[in-house]
């Protein structure tokens, strides 16, 4: 009963986290930006480095702000490099804005006599410890995050389905920033590495198996829901690093999803017309708020 208690404010983090995580990863995967949030996580985190060495830490509000400005400046940086699209893909200069923000990180930690554990700390995170209060403030950040994408729902389909070289920089723009403020929430609590993982592992997840949106929000909520579950249930019976033993279990579901798929016949010709039909009727759905 002990441990049911200790762990209650880790599994209902990692519900809320997984929960608005996955209909973010559903654009990103549709994007075909994969590592957009993986990059987005990392400039995140070099924000709280530089918190760090200033003397504040993870979960204040000064740290918050600056990695909420790190994430912003990025998302000006992703969107403003679309142009680029026609002599190399995006994903090289999303690959860059990784690796550098990762790079300066370890630099700007070398300055604080504990930068190793900071590092570990940012890259993993430490979900097992968060606060009820961490909980109550996350919640209501994702909740506006989700609002905000609900009431500009039209705009942000068509900015994430849209193939007009032409078409706004704002609802762009506006993407990336409202997945800056959900990452840079979500890597205080969790880490780099999980929160990329809850971004895209139960969107490809579901994917593999649904056509339409609603099943795939579904899917992928379940997805993370288990995977969590198991994650946490495995960590703390065996002792396991908690971040690694849930990425470990999202990446076994993903594992059965290719199986399963391929059982149901998922990956033939004639279902990836099916979906590719559906999907468009999907998304017009979607933008009229009638979500099936």
């Amino acid at each position: 009963m002990e441990a049911l208690v200790f762990m209650l404010p880790a599994f209902i983090a990692a519900l809320i986290i997984a929960g608005i995580h996955c209909y973010l990863g559903l654009h990103i995967v549709s994007r075909g930006i994969i590592f957009i949030d993986l990059a987005l996580a990392q400039i995140a985190a070099l924000g709280y480095a530089f918190a760090l060495i200033l003397g504040y830490h993870i979960g204040d509000w000064q740290s918050n702000v600056l990695a909420l400005a790190f994430a912003m400046a990025g998302s000006l940086l992703f969107t403003y490099a679309q142009p680029l699209e026609r002599r190399m893909p995006l994903e090289a200069v999303i690959g860059i804005g990784y690796v550098v923000a990762a790079a300066l990180a370890v630099l700007v930690l070398s300055f604080s006599s504990s930068g190793t554990e900071d590092f570990e700390h940012l890259a993993m995170g430490n979900i097992l410890v968060v606060s009820w209060k961490t909980i109550i403030k996350t919640t209501i950040i994702y909740a506006l995050v989700g609002a905000f994408h609900w009431i500009f729902r039209k705009k942000f389909v068509e900015a994430t389905f849209s193939r007009n070289e032409n078409r706004s920089k704002l609802w762009d723009f506006l993407f990336y920033f409202s997945l800056g403020i959900a990452v840079s929430s979500s890597v205080a609590i969790a880490g780099v590495m999980l929160v990329f993982s809850y971004l895209i592992i139960p969107s490809v997840f579901a994917l593999m198996l649904f056509n339409s949106i609603k099943g795939r929000l579904i899917c992928g909520w379940i997805a993370g829901f288990l995977a969590s579950t198991l994650g946490l249930l495995a960590s703390f019976k065996f002792d396991f690093p908690t971040a690694s033993t849930i990425t470990v279990s999202l990446g076994l579901l993903f594992i059965a999803s290719i199986f399963i798929g391929a059982k149901m016949g998922r990956f033939g010709k004639n279902d990836m017309r099916r979906q590719a039909v559906k999907s468009g009727d999907q998304i017009n759905a979607f933008k009229e708020g009638t979500i099936t």
